[in-house]
């Protein structure tokens, strides 16, 4: 787990679920995972992989208000990473559309102030990953801009 504590818990909010990339499961993201009993939880919660287990979203961590939870918002936002070794700040979409309301778009705006490259997964479009100016930029990330995922400076969104 990176940053803040652990404020809240899920309830009934399985938006990662759905959203998140899992290797472990071979599970891509936007595609929901075969072992989420969906608004309830994991189905195999004891013995999911520790990507699940280490999975934390920025909401979770007492990032927004209480009613800004993923599943009300359909919006998945968390950071991977750390500024040093180049951090990443994912914003993920459920449904299509939802990364273009006035709320994802404050949530982008503020997450282009970090020093992360910011990630803005849409359901039907590519995944764009945004550089901020004086971002540092890992290994990984610079193989994921070589492998076709599009990219923009900060300067032009």
């Amino acid at each position: 787990m990176n940053g803040k504590p652990i404020t809240r818990s899920c309830g009934e909010c399985t938006t990662c679920c759905n959203t998140t990339a899992v290797l472990a499961l071979n599970k891509p993201e936007h595609q929901w995972c075969t072992h989420c009993d969906i608004g309830k939880g994991c189905k195999i919660y004891e013995t999911r992989p520790s990507g699940c287990k280490d999975f934390y979203c920025d909401w979770l961590k007492g990032v927004g208000e209480e009613d800004q939870r993923p599943d009300k918002t359909g919006i998945v936002a968390f950071r991977a990473g750390n500024v040093k070794s180049g951090g990443l700040y994912c914003i993920a979409e459920m449904e299509h559309g939802q990364l273009d309301t006035p709320y994802a778009r404050r949530l982008i705006n503020k997450a282009l102030k970090l020093p992360f490259v910011v990630s803005c997964s849409f359901v039907r479009r590519r995944t764009y990953l945004v550089i901020p100016t004086g971002a540092v930029i890992h290994p990984h990330i610079t193989k994921l801009m070589m492998s076709g995922v599009g990219y923009k400076n900060a300067d032009s969104v």
